[in-house]
């Protein structure tokens, strides 16, 4: 291999690497989580029968809450990663493993360092599959970028495809993809990512399971130091280990991300005529692409996380940004969610999974409603203080779990001050991402693709930018 074909950042920068803690530190942490859960659980069902006095209109909902809490909570931390031995590794290194790379308006220095992450991987994939898309020919800025790769990958040893289609959007190059394909095992990797050293040998160890139709990878941000993407990356991330971890705990993952994700290509292949032709109240839908995938799986098999499986994005960095991206993912989660209704079996965890998680919505959000807009006009603040508090602390126990993912790129007291602002994630996803959500449920009919119309993120800051070209 020919180093300089590798080598695009200056030598100060480095790709992040991340991690599980051991089981002891791990359990560190389980032991006093546990002992919050039992006594509060406690205190929340003898309240709720009335024995303990001070039984209010609200205990009802905080024992559902927190009963869901608990449930969760436990599949989380016995979420099972996958392993395999040296013979078992021997098969899956005989896998066909082809990565799929959409790409519209990217960032030349991004996209060249997310194919550089997939050529150092320490499984490689035997082939990558570039697709250009939405443009009226190869975008010229990218050129260098195009004659790196082919380079690049021919010294390594993978199959390098690049390619231009006139349809935008990342589905569109998905399809392209699939449609040819015959490989064993189809991993979608977003433009602006960069894979973990062994994002794909972690990935894979979960196919091991013959009933395994998909497998998530788990998002950090590779931008986590900017100060709005510190809140946002600790908020992905515990949804990842808390609530997709419980669900991959029962093999039904509902959303995979579509950063870094793996699945049995005769699954996609399947399904790649319904991929393609997706209409809601007779518009195209042409987001979400990753939720449907999953679906798709899901109807299949079981679809689980591999928790030591890793992949870094770039989150936005400003609030505009972050908003347009949460309004077109909610957009899409509800249309997702009337297929999950409609098509996901009533004798499955994924669709109970699902409908308790619009029960929860439902009733906090009322309850959010009546605190905040009703209460004050009717004086009726007591429980305010009380619910407070048990917001906070449900923010601190659902993210602990945060501090069970470690990387190069962090300190641990940094890591701990950002569970800490936990809360702070809370407050901002109660007031503005709460009401986002009621629009975009209102507003889920607008399917027009909302991909990126100009180049919004970067991996590398600005003032490396220069550097990076001329190396």
């Amino acid at each position: 291999m020919n180093d300089r074909h590798l080598t695009i950042l200056p030598q100060r920068e480095e790709v992040p690497h991340a991690w599980q803690v051991t089981r002891s530190a791990h359990l560190g942490l389980l032991i006093p989580l546990f002992l919050i859960v039992i006594l509060w659980t406690a205190k929340h069902v003898l309240q709720t029968a009335g024995y303990l006095g001070g039984t209010t209109s609200f205990s009802p909902l905080w024992l559902i809450v927190f009963g869901s809490l608990v449930w969760h909570l436990v599949l989380a931390w016995s979420e099972k990663t996958f392993t395999a031995t040296a013979e078992q590794q021997t098969e899956l290194d005989n896998f066909r493993v082809t990565v799929a790379v959409p790409v519209h308006n990217e960032d030349p220095q991004a996209l060249r360092l997310g194919l550089q992450g997939l050529l150092h991987q320490s499984r490689l994939p035997q082939k990558i599959h570039v697709v250009e898309n939405g443009q009226d020919g190869f975008d010229p800025a990218l050129s260098h970028v195009r004659t790196w790769f082919a380079e690049a990958a021919r010294d390594v040893g993978v199959i390098a495809v690049w390619e231009h289609i006139r349809q935008a959007g990342k589905r569109g190059g998905q399809i392209e993809v699939i449609r040819g394909d015959d490989s064993d095992i189809f991993i979608t990797m977003d433009s602006d990512t960069v894979a973990d050293r062994h994002a794909v040998r972690e990935s894979l160890k979960a196919f091991l399971d013959p009933d395994v139709s998909s497998v998530a990878a788990v998002i950090l941000a590779f931008n986590s130091k900017a100060p709005f993407v510190r809140l946002t990356d600790a908020w992905l991330l515990t949804f990842q280990v808390a609530v997709r971890a419980a669900m991959s705990r029962l093999g039904c993952v509902l959303v995979n991300s579509g950063n870094f994700s793996a699945y049995r290509t005769s699954v996609v292949k399947e399904a790649v005529d319904s991929y393609a032709n997706e209409y809601f109240r007779g518009n195209k839908v042409e987001f979400s692409d990753d939720s449907l995938l999953t679906l798709f799986s899901h109807l299949r098999g079981k679809t689980v996380q591999q928790p030591s499986a890793f992949a870094f994005t770039v989150l936005p960095e400003s609030i505009s940004h972050h908003l347009r991206q949460q309004l077109r993912w909610m957009r899409g989660s509800t249309i997702r969610s009337i297929w999950r209704f409609r098509y996901l079996p009533m004798n499955g965890w994924g669709y109970w999974e699902h409908f308790a998680a619009w029960v929860n919505f439902t009733l906090v959000t009322l309850a959010f409603i009546y605190l905040v807009v009703l209460a004050p006009f009717t004086g009726s603040l007591a429980a305010l203080p009380v619910m407070t508090l048990f917001a906070v602390l449900v923010a601190l126990m659902t993210s602990l779990r945060y501090l069970t993912i470690r990387r190069s790129d962090q300190t641990l007291r940094s890591q701990v001050v950002s569970w800490l602002l936990a809360p702070v994630m809370l407050a901002w996803t109660a007031v503005v991402l709460r009401s986002l959500r009621i629009y975009a449920i209102a507003t889920c009919w607008k399917t027009g693709w909302g991909t990126r119309q100009q180049v919004e993120v970067h991996l590398i800051p600005s003032l490396e930018r220069d550097e990076y070209a001329s190396a």
